[in-house]
């Protein structure tokens, strides 16, 4: 049982309302979504969602402690298959917290690029919502790749891919969208502005 207290407790509450939100929304259907936070009180833990979790059911029970290599710390907890990309994304970006759902638009944007690895949106006002950018003409980068069951070999693209680069999020074609932030407040900003950004291209391709 999740003996969490102090700052690891607050964010596990803050990541616990948010998850219930998106499921809300319709962005974590059928039990999907799998999300995680770094320990603000022992570097070598990071917690991660349970599997198969109802996410409208979830709660801070539901998020497992494990060590930066994956390695369960509690025995007989279960989390999902694609904690592979949330360790792959702590490694290689500055992160804190990551959200991984499926929401609708953020298959059907990839769609509108289908022969595109990467898009770059600039020029709206919501880019500002991106750490690190001050003016509504910086940029986000959002990378595509295609969906597989190898998600070992598909974390070790992305590092590499972007081990020079400044992104927040990608998404798996014809599975869903990852994005992160330094904490659960600033990945839950990003999340936000992404599927602000995304909706606003879909409108546009009309």
């Amino acid at each position: 049982m999740n003996q969490m207290t102090g700052p690891d407790r607050s964010q596990a509450e803050f990541l616990v309302e948010l998850i219930h939100q998106l499921a809300e929304g319709g962005e974590l259907p059928a039990t999907s979504g799998n999300f995680s936070f770094k320990s603000l009180e022992d570097p070598n833990k990071i917690y991660l969602s349970e599997s198969g979790v109802d996410k409208e059911r979830f709660s801070i029970e539901n998020l497992v402690p494990v060590t930066t290599k994956g390695e369960l710390i509690e025995a007989g907890r279960k989390v999902s298959d694609e904690s592979a990309l949330h360790l792959m994304t702590y490694r290689a970006f500055e992160a804190g917290c990551i959200l991984h759902g499926h929401p609708v638009e953020a298959l059907h944007f990839a769609d509108l690029y289908p022969n595109k690895t990467e898009i770059k949106i600039s020029g709206l006002e919501l880019v500002k919502a991106f750490a690190g950018n001050t003016d509504h003409n910086d940029s986000v980068i959002i990378p595509f790749y295609k969906n597989t069951q190898d998600l070992n070999t598909l974390a070790t693209q992305i590092a590499g891919d972007w081990k020079k680069g400044h992104i927040f999020a990608f998404i798996i074609r014809g599975h869903g969208l990852t994005c992160w932030g330094n904490d659960v407040a600033e990945a839950k900003k990003h999340w936000q502005a992404l599927t602000y950004l995304m909706d606003y291209e879909l409108a546009k391709g009309l």
